[in-house]
């Protein structure tokens, strides 16, 4: 590291805190601060839909396993550009139909209070414990660039991000998500390109790749690869459409805007796993023992793509990349953090501790809850660094499969079906939680190696019980939900009648009256736009540091693209304001 990669993440930090002080201005209730107040613009909530569905852990921990078993990883994130492209066609909009606040608020109106509740105490804690685990996987990152402790990264970078998100709510989540996003693209464009000529180029890529790293027909001849790479597909697709993950479409102004948010996070979802593990593949060729690189780490492998951008970045990129880096963690933690605290403050303090509370009570509330739970992030995190018996990615695949994925289930049917009764969705999540536990313990590892016949590999060991539990629970949780359908006519008439109210609101698109004030459009376009013009000037300064050509030229197109992307944006909400003033001008004249 340099003194001018200090530099650029001395003005990224600044540019954070910045953005969330902007944006408190939008912030005048719960509904602002929860979910933008239902006024955002589609290229936000997008930005923010794609940025939350990834971290810091897509680059150390799904990169160690890109590094020990080649492109398979991909499929995680091919699963959520599936998950996004049924979201377009299907879900977005039935999410913002939903008109809710929160998303345990939608739990409540479909299910019961119970389930509210149920699922209100479910979702903190896992969202605490996924918050910790993107933030150990940046820390990880920052303490390897800096050379300092991890304990003590973790500490700032935490602090950082809750500062951030206590200012501004989901609009300090959603704008600097969009700002991280900007940055990301091209520096890590700029990562794959230097990667890929370290190792000699695309040819040299290919021939010196490790056996199997690169083999399409992999899945179907590696031990139990297919299956997992299955069970990632699965995964992805219900967790990007359940109603807990319904949350981000209720920030957009319309049903419209919905379905282009889900286009746009779609679209980069294809694109950019292409981009992201061209560093960790090369790793394995340039660093084929890198746990000598990296003795102090429990899992050195997870610091592969790290090797590569410390060993071949021109001077101040890295500082870039750690933008970047802390760009796709502060999403998934400052958009936890919001949603977290929202449902607390909305599905239990509001109509449990204080049904008469204030909006200004409840804005106290609420920040002081965010407070709290990134405080019991920070201390998670400083837990998992003293983990050794988990590597990162093989801990985020056992949550996301034996925890998760049971919750998901029946929030994810019910959006396709009418006639589930009120105790479908909590009861089908312990069924999912009792399967866990017998896959855990009765069919695990052991009982396939015996059942086989013959030794496991290690990716085996370290895959089957996520990937065979995702099935089994999709098995059980699914009979189970389907079976409940058959007390719907046993509930009570009113209640049905509730059920049936709710479904039809979600089916019915937003009305331009329902769509909020034009004002706000052309504001964000406009913030955002003078965000980004003045940190793509200041990435283009970057040009000026004294390194080769190359790095030069690496400066130009990151600062390019950020310039460019800020203009179009800025001149484009200057005529939507323009529009607005002439409309407004007409109306009075014909008044009068």
């Amino acid at each position: 590291m340099t003194q001018y990669d200090y530099i650029v993440i001395t003005a990224y930090f600044c540019l954070l805190l910045t953005v969330g002080y902007f944006t408190s201005k939008f912030v005048s209730n719960t509904s602002d601060y929860f979910r933008g107040g239902g006024n955002m613009m589609w290229w936000l909530v997008g930005a923010s839909a794609f940025m939350v569905q990834f971290s810091a852990w897509t680059f150390t921990g799904a990169a160690s396993a890109a590094y020990n078993d080649g492109w398979g990883v991909v499929t995680i994130y091919v699963g959520n550009a599936l998950g996004f492209t049924i979201n377009y066609f299907y879900f977005a909009a039935r999410s913002r139909q939903m008109r809710a606040i929160t998303t345990v608020e939608a739990v409540r109106e479909r299910f019961d209070k119970f389930s509210q509740q149920f699922y209100t105490w479910l979702s903190i804690p896992l969202g605490v414990v996924g918050g910790s685990g993107w933030l150990f996987g940046l820390c990880l990152f920052i303490s390897i660039s800096f050379d300092i402790q991890l304990e003590m990264a973790i500490i700032i970078t935490g602090s950082i991000v809750i500062t951030s998100t206590l200012l501004g709510g989901s609009w300090a989540s959603s704008s600097n998500d969009f700002v991280q996003l900007l940055v990301m693209v091209p520096v890590t464009i700029v990562a794959a390109v230097f990667a890929m000529d370290a190792v000699g180029g695309p040819s040299g890529f290919v021939e010196k790749m490790p056996e199997g790293h690169l083999d399409l027909s992999a899945p179907f001849t590696y031990g139990l690869l297919g299956f997992w790479m299955l069970s990632n597909l699965a995964r992805q697709m219900v967790n990007c459409n359940n109603l807990i993950e319904s949350g981000r479409y209720l920030a957009v102004k319309n049903s419209q805007h919905a379905r282009k948010a889900a286009a746009l996070a779609a679209i980069l979802s294809y694109i950019g796993p292409v981009i992201w593990f061209i560093p960790p593949l090369a790793a394995a060729i340039l660093y084929p023992d890198i746990g000598s690189m990296f003795p102090e780490l429990n899992n050195p492998e997870e610091a592969a793509y790290i090797a590569v951008a410390l060993d071949y970045l021109p001077m101040g990129m890295m500082g870039l990349m750690i933008c970047a880096m802390l760009g796709a963690t502060v999403s998934c933690m400052d958009t936890g953090l919001n949603r977290n605290a929202g449902i607390f403050v909305r599905n239990f303090y509001l109509p449990v501790l204080r049904p008469n509370a204030s909006e200004k009570e409840l804005m106290l509330a609420s920040r002081l809850t965010t407070i709290f739970l990134g405080a019991l992030i920070i201390g998670c995190a400083l837990a998992l660094a003293n983990i050794k018996s988990f590597g990162l990615f093989e801990l985020v695949q056992w949550m996301g499969s034996m925890v998760a994925f049971p919750m998901t289930i029946p929030l994810a049917l019910v959006i396709f079906t009418r006639k589930a009764p009120s105790w479908a969705a909590w009861t089908t999540t312990l069924v999912g939680f009792t399967t866990s536990i017998c896959v855990a313990n009765f069919l695990n590892v052991d009982w396939l190696a015996d059942m086989l016949g013959r030794e496991l590999t290690e990716t085996e060991r370290r895959n089957w019980i996520p990937s065979f539990g995702l099935f089994a629970n999709l098995t059980t949780c699914g009979s189970w939900f389907f079976f409940t359908m058959r007390f719907w006519n046993r509930m009570p008439e009113k209640r049905r009648q509730e059920i049936e109210a709710f479904n039809k609101r979600m089916r019915t698109p937003i009305s331009e009256e329902e769509s909020g004030c034009e004002k706000t459009d052309y504001k964000q376009g406009l913030l955002m736009g003078s965000v980004a013009m003045g940190f793509g000037s200041f990435i283009l300064l970057l040009s000026l540091i004294p390194n080769p050509l190359s790095g030069r030229i690496a400066f130009l197109f990151c600062g390019g693209v950020v310039l460019g992307i800020g203009i179009l944006l800025r001149r484009s909400s200057i005529k939507l304001r323009d529009r607005e003033l002439i409309s407004k001008a007409q109306e009075l004249v014909s008044s009068r």
